[in-house]
């Protein structure tokens, strides 16, 4: 990580430099689903596409897609909980596309690789502007201690000290 520390951080470069868990894990989890969403499609198209009923039908495939639904409840949840604060249109939009597609619009899986890549570059694009400076120890310190330093030397306590 070398050099001048006192910089401006993006939040991403925050993530891959500390390495924040909650945010790691939907990155993950977001890869998986794009990955699976992307050899599923390739598999179904490569089987006759969605007119091979017989295909979806298929207990492997409906478990499948069952998983893959409650992974993206999960993980639009979490998302949600994790960037809720941050009151991003881009990435609040991303999650609300990735859940409509659990909720039975004849899902494809063409669909959730689609939404999945946009929630991925939403949070991407997003932390990337959000910034941060990292300050010298000393002054880090100086402002966790500022109310303390303000009664100390306002007028009012320095009153009350004096007619002690």
């Amino acid at each position: 990580m070398g050099g001048d520390s006192r910089r401006l951080w993006s939040l991403l470069d925050m993530v891959e430099n500390f390495r924040i868990n909650a945010l790691r894990v939907i990155q993950t989890e977001l890869h998986v689903l794009i990955n699976l969403g992307d050899h599923n499609q390739r598999f179904i198209e490569d089987n006759g596409g969605y007119r091979n009923f017989e295909l979806l039908a298929a207990p492997k495939h409906s478990q499948t897609l069952s998983k893959a639904i409650s992974e993206v409840k999960s993980l639009t949840q979490m998302a949600e909980t994790l960037f809720g604060d941050l009151n991003c249109v881009h990435i609040n939009h991303a999650i609300s596309s990735l859940r409509w597609w659990t909720e039975g619009h004849g899902q494809k899986w063409s669909d959730l690789k689609s939404r999945s890549v946009a929630l991925r570059n939403a949070i991407d694009n997003e932390l990337k502007e959000y910034l941060y400076y990292q300050y010298p120890k000393f002054k880090g310190q100086k402002l966790g201690s500022h109310e303390t330093d303000w009664k100390l030397q306002s007028p009012l306590s320095q009153r009350s000290r004096s007619m002690q």
